[in-house]
């Protein structure tokens, strides 16, 4: 049966759902700061591999239950709690999650939300199985501007869907400095596991600032670039107005990396992502780009280093948005072109329509929503489904996603995807990277 662990517990649907946090610093205390504002919400456990992280949650929540090992809260809430969310860097996502749900847990999960097919797939499969609701944390998708979006998309303002731009050309944290292998190592602090923080990611050295806290998305082993990181909150808002839905897969993939990472030795690539990049995907013809196959194009360069022009906001996105007034295209957002014309959605702003003709659109009256924290944690209470569900297309984005990060990893080379097998058909070197493994002593059942 769909949701109501509530009543699983003996409990009914006027009582407060027990909710757990896993990952409570970072992104972590953006979620519970959420979370803690709902009326039927009542957070109850906290868990942390550096407790010290658990300290600002632990003064909110007076009596919080506290744990510096997910499985053990997981075990010993077990009977307790209704949902969770998970907030830990990317590389630890799924075994939580999986874990969560196949003890009944609705989950809210950080976006990326995996590094392989192989937990893609299995995501979805424990989704499909354990009946449980499920919400990626791309929390724009409950905005104004992402749903004025969707709903022109609905009523097909802009025509029939070409080209899709994503852009990100802004400095962030892991991004600079350019990256250094590190060598030796520093006193591990007091209040971290270091161990469990590595999890299923290979073993190495603590270095402080380095890793923990909030750098570790540059690092292969544990992130996602810069594109698991926005990937989802710029890909969203098309997804839905498109009707893109489970299963839909791209045709072909193919990125470009920024060349100074291209310079790197062998080694030094296998650890860190490129800083810059540019990748396209070729999707067959839906309804929404009138059965034409149309494209999307993640635009990823810093301004301020020069990239190439690959790497910067292409000539006819650029040209557009300077009719629509604007100096450039948006530093984070989407340009979508049409048969009719374009689409401009700066992120967290309302969108701009500018038609073939010249008329400009103001975007259209939307109401303020209950927000995406909140959509979850309704649906947790009602059985419904969200936006981002895992089976209704979360897993489908992800998979998506992963292949434009392995195709940032092979730059030049247009990959073939078969859907069958799961595979490029034309690179085994860029079908590996889809699929990473856990480290001895970290396993999880089906993967």
């Amino acid at each position: 049966m769909l949701g109501f662990p509530a009543l699983v517990r003996g409990r009914n649907l006027n009582s407060r759902l027990q909710h757990a946090c896993i990952g409570t610093g970072g992104k972590g205390q953006d979620d519970w700061k959420n979370f803690i504002t709902h009326d039927k919400v009542q957070i109850v456990a906290g868990c942390d591999v550096d407790t010290a992280r658990m300290e600002p949650l632990k003064v909110a929540v007076p009596g919080l239950r506290t744990y510096q090992d997910w499985r053990e809260l997981l075990e010993k809430e077990g009977d307790k709690i209704d949902s969770v969310n998970v907030s830990t860097p990317d590389h630890m996502h799924t075994i939580i999650v999986v874990n969560a749900m196949r003890r009944g847990k609705h989950v809210y999960c950080q976006k990326p939300l995996c590094r392989g097919l192989n937990e893609s797939k299995l995501l979805l499969e424990t989704a499909k199985k354990s009946g449980v609701v499920t919400e990626i944390g791309a929390q724009y998708t409950g905005d104004t501007g992402d749903r004025a979006a969707v709903q022109w998309l609905h009523e097909n303002i802009v025509g029939d869907i070409e080209k899709i731009y994503m852009y990100l050309n802004i400095k962030g944290y892991y991004r600079l400095p350019r990256c250094e292998v590190p060598t030796g190592s520093d006193p591990i602090p007091a209040t971290l596991d270091w161990e469990k923080w590595l999890g299923t990611a290979p073993v190495r050295n603590y270095r402080n600032g380095i890793y923990h806290p909030g750098h570790w998305r540059k690092w292969r082993d544990f992130g996602s670039s810069s594109m698991g990181d926005n990937g989802f909150h710029l890909m969203s808002a098309t997804w839905l107005g498109m009707g893109l839905g489970a299963g839909f897969a791209p045709i072909s993939v193919k990125g470009e990396a920024d060349p100074l990472w291209t310079g790197f030795d062998a080694a030094r690539r296998q650890q860190i992502w490129p800083v810059g990049n540019h990748v396209t995907w070729t999707f067959p013809g839906v309804k929404a780009s009138g059965g034409k196959p149309f494209t999307m194009e993640w635009v990823d360069g810093i301004p301020e280093e020069n990239p190439p022009a690959g790497f910067l906001p292409t000539p006819d996105a650029l040209e557009a948005a300077q009719k629509m007034r604007m100096k450039s295209t948006p530093a984070i957002g989407k340009m979508i072109k049409g048969s009719k014309g374009w689409m401009m959605l700066s992120h967290g702003s309302l969108p701009v329509v500018l038609l073939n003709d010249g008329t400009r659109l103001k975007a259209p009256k939307i109401a303020r929503g209950a927000g995406h924290y909140h959509d979850f944690l309704n649906h947790c209470l009602d059985g419904s489904r969200g936006a981002l569900d895992f089976i209704a297309r979360g897993t489908a984005m992800q998979d998506a996603l992963l292949m434009g990060n392995a195709a940032e990893l092979v730059p030049g080379v247009e990959l073939k995807w078969n859907a069958e097998k799961r595979a490029f058909s034309n690179s085994d070197e860029a079908t590996k990277i889809l699929y990473p493994s856990y480290r001895d002593g970290w396993t999880l059942a089906g993967l």
